[in-house]
């Protein structure tokens, strides 16, 4: 890359520092040279006071004495002259002033020195009067001033030339290289970190270039670095992508805030990472369902405070509404002061197994119940009870055909259908119709458009319907329903079939010995 000259900050700033000291030391210099200029003055007052005294005064002295006052005013006048005295008096001895020169008397602001007038004749000294003389000091900086004018500018243009040759010198060795390298900082591409950082400029191994060789250095670390990390990345990606889960790592909160989560989130809740992260749509705690999310808090908290790995199951809701079982098994991470600041662990669905495990025990169950019933009544309600149980329903009820009129009437019910009890259902009317034709479970999540729909008010309370046949000795006596306001699923309805068979064998049995008791 070719080195353009641009304007610098580095260069700007320099120079206008150069400015302020150039300005400061011309202030300075300047101001201890008319000090010193007026020191020179003094001075040369104080001589000229003492050249008067050496050779004016005798002779003015001598005429004061005899009286000659063209002589006394001659004499006077010539001091009166000279380029700093502004004024002279010359007093008797009594203090009357008997000649003065030069402009008015001053009380302040001013050098004076008052000379005593001696005459002597024969050995005698005789005093005789005062010579006084007065220089005005703002008169001293007058004549400073044009002296002050040029020496200031002498300073200013020297120390100027000075600085723009040092801040020449400056920018063309240092600033400007420097402002180029960090133009190209500012703008070095860091996906391209293979590019090397040159400039156009000798290498003598000074600052600059050790600052280009430092830079390289360390893109190179960096480079090396980014290709460790993006491979560590790639690998530990295609490891959580393909675990059947959800591996995270969260705040040790309430909320269970989420920092990472796994590509599995998604499978697992319906919702995205992102999503979670940070609880921006939702937090995790959000997911638990809310019957489970004090047991769960408690949980962990009882076990982390024994251990650094904790265990747990619990439900949770996903997007879609639906409820599953799942398996979360984690690690308490700990900070340098020994407080927690992460929990790390993996998420897995366990629906299937739990679901399994239910069926099973409620299966069981109901066979034993149904076993231990006297009457066609009593069996009809536990199965009915047990079903709602097993398969979380919103209502159930048993519908069995009446063999005289092929027609059907709803025996038990619960929950939304509760008031269907003693409905009678005419034949080749309502959804059983499906069932009788087919002699396999009806499904629909969406029963309400159907136009075999008989119970229309009914229906309406619970959108999703699934009815089983209840089959004895290869004759449909009757239908098992449930129903639900959210979806059904595949699973409920294969879970449903079993109840069915089961209860179809139960009524049959009840059936069998009835009629027994009345032969």
């Amino acid at each position: 890359m070719k080195f353009k000259p641009q304007d610098s900050t580095l260069g700007r700033r320099f120079f206008r520092l150069s400015l302020l000291v150039a300005a400061f030391l011309i202030v300075v210099i300047s101001l201890i040279q008319v000090f010193i200029s007026y020191q020179e003055k003094l001075h040369s007052v104080q001589e000229t006071f003492t050249d008067i005294r050496n050779t004016e005064v005798k002779g003015i002295s001598t005429a004061l004495w005899n009286f000659s006052l063209p002589e006394l005013e001659a004499l006077t006048d010539g001091i009166a002259n000279h380029p700093l005295i502004t004024y002279v008096e010359i007093r008797e001895t009594s203090q009357n002033v008997l000649y003065s020169a030069g402009r008015e008397k001053l009380t302040q602001n001013v050098i004076e020195d008052a000379i005593p007038l001696v005459y002597e004749s024969n050995g005698v000294k005789t005093s005789i009067g005062t010579l006084l003389m007065q220089v005005d000091r703002s008169k001293i900086w007058e004549t400073l001033w044009d002296d002050i004018v040029e020496v200031l500018i002498f300073r200013i243009v020297t120390i100027l030339v000075m600085i723009f040759l040092f801040v020449f010198l400056i920018d063309h060795q240092i600033t400007r290289y420097l402002h180029y390298v960090s133009e190209i900082l500012q703008n070095y591409d860091l996906s391209h970190l293979e590019i090397p950082l040159k400039i156009d400029k000798p290498d003598n191994n000074d600052e600059i270039d050790q600052l280009v060789h430092a830079f390289n250095d360390m893109r190179q670390r960096v480079l090396f670095a980014n290709r460790q990390q993006n491979e560590s990345e790639r690998k530990f990606a295609t490891l959580l992508g393909n675990l059947p889960g959800m591996a995270y790592r969260c705040k040790y909160d309430l909320n269970w805030t989420m920092e990472v989560v796994s590509a599995g989130c998604y499978s697992l809740t319906g919702y995205q990472p992102d999503d979670l992260i940070e609880n921006n749509v939702i937090s995790y705690s959000q997911i638990i369902y809310f019957e489970d999310r004090d047991m769960v808090w408690n949980s962990i908290h009882s076990q982390i405070a024994n251990s650094q790995s904790f265990e747990i199951s619990y439900r949770i809701v996903t997007k879609s509404g639906s409820m599953r079982w799942v398996w979360e098994r984690g690690s308490v991470i700990y900070s340098e002061d020994h407080s927690i600041s992460a929990i790390e662990g993996f998420i897995s669905d366990i629906t299937e197994k739990k679901q399994q495990e239910r069926e099973l025990e409620a299966i069981a169950s109901m066979s034993y119940a149904i076993r231990s019933a006297e009457t066609s009544k009593a069996t009809l309600t536990i199965i009915m009870e047990q079903t709602t149980s097993l398969l979380s329903t919103d209502g159930c009820m048993i519908e069995l055909i009446e063999p005289e009129t092929g027609g059907s009437v709803i025996q038990v019910a619960n929950g939304i259908y509760v008031n269907a009890v003693g409905s009678h259902i005419p034949e080749g009317k309502g959804l059983n119709t499906y069932i009788r034709e087919t002699l396999k479970p009806y499904l629909n999540n969406d029963a309400i458009d159907d136009p075999r729909v008989y119970l229309t008010e009914i229906i309406k309370k619970s959108p999703a319907v699934c009815g089983a046949p209840l089959i004895a000795q290869d004759e449909l006596i009757g239908f098992l329903w449930i129903g639900r306001t959210d979806e059904i699923s595949n699973r409920v309805v294969s879970v449903l079939t079993a109840i069915a068979d089961i209860a179809a064998n139960a009524i049959h049995r009840i059936r069998l010995f009835q009629q027994t008791e009345k032969i």
